[in-house]
């Protein structure tokens, strides 16, 4: 069992990731004016936790996946992104059904598309694979605490502004399901990935065989809504500050460690 400072500092960052789940609609309403800068500051926060921290980490933690693949995987020492590549592929295809079932949507209501949302059906899967990612996130999270208190913050903090991101794409692709619905299921998951690495502290290689996977999706999410876009809804001042921000975190963070 982990100990109690580390369940208790994991459970403050995964009730942080509910509340992110359960008010993004309202702190979306709240920032109306400013929220797409809002978004663009998030938006480098998370590219930059992808390329400075995520994918690094998948990278130390392949001797995890040895363990579950084998002999396999050894074959192949970055086996462990093709799990990413994985992710990042599901997660494209969910996003090509979801855009064509709200295409499909004008000609049964004549309203133009960007103010139709999608199918129950689609929906469903939609907030089933977000309800996976912030499960392994939440999951994950004990063990990041576990390397270094620091370095967990940073992880907790990269992983609540990606959630900001992900929810404000669920918001716009189903806005009334999610509200209605998907984001209490959201905010309940968190709780659910917690106890899960509290009964099973021994699951650290389980937790980073899933985190290459929804490490896909957490790319996907960068390269389609967290990057400046030439249509007027993000800040490129906004998302350089935070990217930059980020990047002096976790460099200062890596001199710190090696230099005590």
């Amino acid at each position: 069992m982990p100990t109690l400072d580390l369940a208790v500092y994991s459970l403050l960052g995964v009730a942080i990731f509910a509340l992110v789940n359960i008010f993004s609609s309202k702190m979306n309403a709240a920032f109306k004016d400013r929220k797409h800068k809002i978004l663009s500051f998030f938006g480098g926060i998370t590219a930059t936790y992808v390329f400075l921290d995520l994918l690094p980490t998948l990278q130390q933690s392949s001797q995890y996946f040895q363990q579950i693949g084998g002999s396999l995987v050894a074959l192949y020492e970055d086996a462990i992104f093709l799990v990413v590549l994985v992710g990042f592929l599901v997660f494209f295809i969910l996003e090509h059904l979801t855009f064509k079932s709200r295409r499909t949507h004008p000609r049964e209501t004549s309203k133009p598309a960007e103010h139709q949302h999608t199918s129950r059906q689609v929906f469903a899967v939609y907030l089933a694979t977000s309800a996976f990612l912030v499960f392994v996130l939440s999951f994950v999270l004990i063990f990041e605490f576990n390397s270094n208190l620091i370095g967990g913050l940073l992880f907790a903090t990269g992983v609540s502004m990606h959630l900001a991101i992900s929810n404000n794409a669920l918001i716009e692709h189903h806005k009334i399901l999610q509200i209605k619905y998907g984001r209490y299921v959201l905010g309940t998951v968190p709780f659910l990935g917690w106890i899960t690495s509290v009964v099973f502290p021994e699951g650290i290689a389980q937790a980073y065989a899933l985190l290459a996977f929804i490490s896909g999706v957490i790319l996907y999410h960068s390269i389609r809504n967290e990057m400046p876009t030439s249509l007027g809804r993000s800040s490129l001042a906004f998302f350089l500050i935070g990217a930059m921000f980020y990047a002096l975190l976790l460099i200062g963070h890596v001199l710190f460690r090696a230099l005590s």
